[in-house]
């Protein structure tokens, strides 16, 4: 019965060992991609301080970061992860919030709940993406411009 028991709590330190590993893995990458994006700001003569930073995955991937500029305003700036992008700079003052578009969606699409507001891209232009919860459970994914807020699109999870 003892060597039963043992074989199964070894089983089992096996998998949460292995599922760790994996996971650590899967971090360990999108830290050193999050990592290479501050060392890049970093090197930039106008940035002063980095607030925040986080990768976007769409048809091409990003790393958007918050930074304050050493002119004292706050931009945002869109760093393609391939070769072949532009870096993307705007000026928080230069569009709408992330609060704005959570109320813009709240007051037209009839909205349980707002599951969280992010920065992303959408075919090259700068946009929030949005993902809520609609009255009727959907998920759903809603892209709007960063710019003025319009409405680009949304995709929709039954």
């Amino acid at each position: 019965m003892k060597k039963i028991i043992f074989s199964i709590l070894a089983v089992v330190a096996l998998l949460v060992w292995q599922g760790w590993s994996i996971y650590d893995d899967a971090r360990g990458y999108q830290n050193k991609q999050i990592n290479a994006a501050k060392e890049t700001l970093k090197n930039r003569a106008d940035v002063k301080t980095i607030k925040n930073i986080h990768p976007y995955y769409g048809s091409k991937t990003y790393m958007i970061a918050n930074v304050k500029l050493k002119k004292g305003s706050e931009a945002y700036i869109w760093l393609p992860q391939a070769d072949d992008g532009t870096v993307v700079v705007k000026s928080a003052e230069e569009g709408v919030t992330a609060d704005q578009v959570a109320e813009t969606v709240r007051k037209t699409e009839g909205v349980k709940s707002v599951v969280d507001v992010t920065l992303g891209m959408f075919n090259g232009i700068p946009a929030w993406e949005i993902k809520y919860i609609t009255e009727n459970d959907q998920y759903v994914f809603g892209y709007y411009a960063f710019a003025n807020g319009d409405y680009m699109n949304n995709i929709k999870i039954s």
